[in-house]
């Protein structure tokens, strides 16, 4: 076996991890000093392999430990959540059923309003060309009433009905007063 640390194979590799981690701090060491490796290479190669280091909790936390135990404190709920793997759906479906019914009803206002605003804005364009319409009319048919106001012309021919412009009915009878 080679002593230069990057010509060892990955069975040399995982054999000395497994030596290094079945003993204590001391057969650590005693397995450091034999391959002639660093506690980062050990560390390194551990990560590569897939192999835990065993070391005792009470260890000193300043030793080339390549691992350190951490103890997590947490409920039973939280530890079947990371056993699982996820949380459990816990719903609240009273909650679920509110924000769905309000969802839906903020859907459908906005919706009304949409059709409200389009119908408005299309009867108000509506109503503006029925006035210049209805301006239109009444001008023609004031300016037809003129033109029969001021024109001689036969009403009934048998009855002997006949019109006559206003200013010459209006100019006749004043003059007839005098």
């Amino acid at each position: 076996m080679s002593k230069d640390p990057n010509s060892y194979t990955l069975d040399e590799k995982t054999r000395i991890c497994l030596e290094a981690s079945s003993g204590d701090e001391k057969s650590l060491q005693d397995t450091l000093d034999k391959y002639e490796i660093d506690g980062e290479t050990l560390k390194r190669w551990m990560q590569e392999t897939g192999i835990r280091a065993d070391t005792d909790s009470g260890s000193d936390p300043s030793s080339s430990s390549p691992y350190e135990t951490v103890t997590v404190d947490m409920d039973d709920e939280t530890a079947e959540s990371t056993r699982f793997g996820a949380s459990y759906d816990r719903l609240n479906y009273k909650r679920l059923t509110f924000w769905a019914f309000f969802g839906s009803a903020v859907i459908l206002v906005m919706i009304l309003s949409i059709i409200f605003i389009y119908e408005f804005s299309f009867s108000g364009m509506n109503d503006r060309q029925s006035v210049q319409n209805n301006y239109v009319d009444i001008q023609e048919l004031q300016t037809k009433d003129a033109e029969r106001l001021g024109s001689f012309g036969i009403v009934d021919l048998d009855n002997g009905i006949y019109h006559v412009p206003v200013d010459s009915v209006i100019n006749r009878m004043t003059s007839t007063a005098k």
